[in-house]
């Protein structure tokens, strides 16, 4: 190969039942591997940037097969399904089954792969594409897996999002500043959750139903004792716990989720201050109204002034 070129190859070949493994990533003039794999949770904290974005939505008859055996996917690829289901085949002669999927599944497909899709027999398949390639600050391109897989069972939490970006495309008009918002929008979501998941398999999971009720009603003031009670574990455990997970105190975390429940509701025309007061539990506006200053910087009737819709 000449070692004066200095363009990035690589390919990715089906390693086995479910792993796509990078084979060579290199600059040709250095053979130095470029290419970095980032699990999805890394993009929490990376500064990056996406490049050719698209998103689409699909609809596949029953028993419809989409093949991508005879030519390398150009780019990373994350698919919602719906409705329906599917099966994702190996590209090797033995067509090993690599992933099955149904609705509500949400499937990263990396950049290179090659696979062929067995749409559901029985009903139509709806999906939701959205293809991108990443990059890293210093412009080196960087992916998220190595292999075909399903990130979220239950991806419905993405749904809305996902469903914007491909209407955005479908606009008479392109808005560059629209798709990337809901675009790296997506990506936060997907880093935030894959995130919370791994550590939710580990201890974490331990006060998971604590957390999920503080991010529920955070305007309910359990203790922080009544918090550990609730998860079984001591108050010291509990706190340590929460801090590795949510980076502050139990405390600190209700604040900020109040806060940003009071600048909802003061944005609303309809809703007085007073009213955002008592729906957040404060039985006092004027203690609510110091509350608000101090946390926020300006008084809840500067806010509601200035964000009103």
């Amino acid at each position: 190969m000449d070692k004066t070129i200095k363009k990035l190859y690589f390919y990715i070949t089906v390693q086995n039942a479910v792993d796509i493994e990078v084979k060579t990533v290199y600059n040709t003039a250095k053979g130095e591997m470029n290419m970095k794999i980032l699990s999805p949770d890394r993009l929490y904290t990376e500064n990056f940037r996406m490049g050719n974005i698209f998103s689409m939505h699909q609809s596949w008859d029953p028993g419809h097969e989409f093949s991508m055996l005879s030519h390398d996917r150009p780019t990373n690829a994350f698919l919602y399904f719906s409705s329906g289901s599917a099966k994702y085949v190996s590209a090797r002669e033995n067509g090993e089954v690599l992933l099955e999927v149904s609705a509500g599944a949400f499937v990263f497909i990396p950049k290179g792969s090659r696979y062929l899709i067995h749409f559901d027999e029985r009903v139509r398949t709806r999906t939701e594409l959205f293809e991108f390639t990443l990059f890293d600050t210093e412009d080196r391109e960087f992916t998220i897996g190595k292999r075909i897989e399903c990130l979220f069972e239950d991806g419905e939490f993405l749904s809305f999002d996902i469903n914007r970006l491909a209407d955005s495309f479908r606009l008479p008009v392109l808005s560059p500043t629209l798709i990337n918002s809901v675009a790296y929008g997506i990506m936060y979501l997907v880093s935030e959750n894959t995130s919370r998941e791994g550590m939710l398999s580990t201890g974490i999971g331990l006060i998971e139903k604590s957390i999920r009720m503080i991010e529920t009603s955070p305007d309910n003031d359990m203790t922080v004792g009544e918090l550990a009670k609730l998860s079984n574990v001591s108050i010291g455990t509990f706190n340590s716990l929460f801090h590795e997970y949510c980076g502050m105190s139990p405390g600190a975390y209700r604040n900020r989720l109040k806060l940003t429940r009071a600048k909802k509701l003061l944005s609303d025309s309809y809703i007085s201050v007073s009213e955002t007061a008592q729906t957040l539990g404060f039985n006092d506006t004027g203690y609510f109204c110091r509350w608000f200053k101090k946390n926020c910087g300006m008084t809840a009737s500067q806010y509601a002034k200035k964000h009103k819709k």
